[in-house]
């Protein structure tokens, strides 16, 4: 018979392993959509967008993504939907992104972007190519 105090200690550390586990999947998760092309892309083309660097302040830099909204966070085979937070020396907002390719193992084709800085509160489309297509998963942003 195994002691109460035996099952407890189990517990506890089946518990960390698993807290343990989620935060490294989260992070690798995190890693491989940061190393993407269609993240690397656009935050590249927000970068060199003068207007974003005069709002949001030098240097932009991005934060963690919402991992668990599909609505917000989505990449396939071929389409790509991202948020991603952003952080500027003066400001902070959001990068709209859309990109989409023909086939796998083709390149990357950012098709639209789209800036929200917090203080003006509204939405600027400052990158979209006749190809953009408004996905099925597409939500309204709030």
């Amino acid at each position: 018979m195994v002691q109460t105090s035996t099952l407890g200690k189990i517990a506890v550390y089946g518990a960390i392993a698993s807290v343990a586990g989620a935060a490294y999947l989260t992070q690798r998760i995190h890693e491989n959509l940061e190393r993407g092309e269609y993240y690397t892309k656009s935050v590249a083309m927000l970068r060199k967008y003068g207007p974003a660097v005069e709002l949001l302040g030098h240097p932009i830099r991005t934060k963690r993504m919402d991992l668990g909204d599909f609505g917000k966070n989505r990449v396939d085979g071929l389409r790509a939907k991202l948020t991603i937070p952003l952080k500027g020396s003066k400001d902070t907002g959001t990068l709209y992104v859309w990109a989409s390719r023909e086939k796998p193992g083709d390149s990357w084709d950012v098709t639209r972007l789209d800036l929200e800085v917090s203080k003006l509160s509204s939405l600027r489309t400052f990158h979209k190519t006749e190809n953009w297509k408004d996905y099925p998963y597409e939500k309204e942003k709030t």
